[in-house]
């Protein structure tokens, strides 16, 4: 894989059990979906706040302290991979 070329597929593991994350590409935005074997799979994607502060949502809302916690275990497994 080059530095270009991001996992399409790939698990984080969270609360000690592993999530099955795929990268969604849709024109200029990239979601994530991760599936869990203990709940219903989450869509996930980074978005900016009023004063351009990025953050991790749910897409829909109403999941938004469980997208934080996975978003932040996808970015640390980007940077990894980078």
């Amino acid at each position: 894989m080059t530095m270009f070329e991001l996992e399409t597929k790939f698990d984080v593991v969270f609360n000690d059990n592993p999530v099955k994350i795929e990268t969604i590409f849709s024109g200029k935005d990239t979601m994530y979906i991760a599936r869990f074997s203990d709940q219903p799979a989450l869509i996930l994607t980074r978005a900016s706040d009023a004063n351009n502060a990025r953050f991790w949502t749910s897409v829909p809302e109403g999941r938004q302290k469980l997208a934080e916690a996975i978003g932040e275990l996808i970015a640390d497994h980007i940077k990894k991979s980078l």
